[in-house]
């Protein structure tokens, strides 16, 4: 199975939870890990002061009980209208969003986001590939929606979630029109919430969801500066196939690498070896190296 790095990004937009995902991010960052858990914390006080609302009135909860009963796990919303039906206090989850802990809510306590522009900016930072997720769950209309995709897309975002659980086929078509209006990477997911979202499968969603895995190949190419699915990539040897008898690259052999990467946009690898004098040089160096098109654009040597 493969796993990739991913993170989902509360925003506030003209009043409405906008979510923006991430994805590929360098999440060992220290300065990311910190971000991210000034995130947390800032949700656990949100819920710390709904759940003491709650209590107040006479509702049996404290946050401590709905943390034990979530051992691990980042708590929201879903979480403590789960304590609520699993402590038969409200016959639905449901309930609990209509009544309760939803927006218009009594118990509702807004908590503190940043706007999808500086999430947007924030993953770019950090390398990753923020996306908009789920479009048309923010009842934004199609002129609203083009208007922040114009936005986000301004400040970097580089995709948009086509393939989604309750998206209508029409609505795929539309996201899709989107993506390719503003280039950005189409993506797809399941909003899998486990059982805080009954009837809902990982990756199948309700049944009729499916996300082509040529979706996750174009993010890994953008990811990685390649430009498309006609990159080539050059494997090779360096002893007795690259390299001449003296550990070097003829002129003319380095030239046409040049050419094949620089000018074409592919890869060149060279196959894991011991270290040997970087050709040109004085100093050694492993000899696995990938040469690609710098982002400034402008032609350099291979590093080797």
């Amino acid at each position: 199975m493969e796993v990739i790095p991913g993170i989902e990004l509360s925003t506030e937009y003209e009043g409405k939870d906008v979510h923006i995902v991430g994805l590929y991010y360098d999440y060992e960052d220290p300065d990311f890990q910190s971000a991210v858990n000034e995130f947390t914390q800032e949700r656990v006080r949100r819920n710390q002061k709904m759940c003491a609302k709650m209590a107040a009135d006479g509702i049996p909860i404290s946050y401590e009980a709905v943390e034990a009963a979530n051992p691990g796990a980042v708590i929201t919303r879903a979480n403590i209208a789960r304590y609520l039906y699993d402590t038969h206090y409200i016959s639905s989850i449901d309930y609990a969003f209509s009544h309760l802990i939803g927006d218009t809510c009594p118990y509702f306590i807004p908590r503190e986001k940043i706007s999808p522009e500086k999430a947007v900016s924030f993953l770019r930072r950090f390398g990753g590939i923020p996306i908009l997720a789920h479009p048309f769950e923010y009842h934004l209309g199609d002129e609203g929606l083009d208007l922040l995709l114009q936005r986000l897309k301004a400040v970097g975002l580089m995709g948009i979630e086509v393939y989604y659980c309750k998206h209508s086929p029409e609505e795929t078509e539309k996201a899709m029109a989107f993506a390719k209006k503003y280039d950005l990477l189409p993506s797809g997911g399941s909003d899998f919430h486990g059982t805080n979202k009954p009837g809902l499968e990982l990756g199948t969603g309700y049944g009729h969801l499916f996300v082509p895995y040529s979706l996750l190949a174009g993010i890994k190419r953008a990811k990685h500066g390649i430009p498309d699915e006609t990159t080539k990539i050059f494997f090779c040897d360096f002893d007795g196939t690259l390299g001449t008898s003296k550990k070097d690259i003829s002129p003319a052999t380095r030239e046409a690498l040049d050419s094949f990467v620089y000018d074409r946009g592919n890869l060149f690898v060279l196959s894991p070896i011991p270290t040997c004098f970087c050709p040109g040089t004085t100093e050694r160096s492993y000899t696995t190296a990938t040469g690609r098109r710098p982002s400034s654009g402008k032609r350099s040597p291979l590093k080797w």
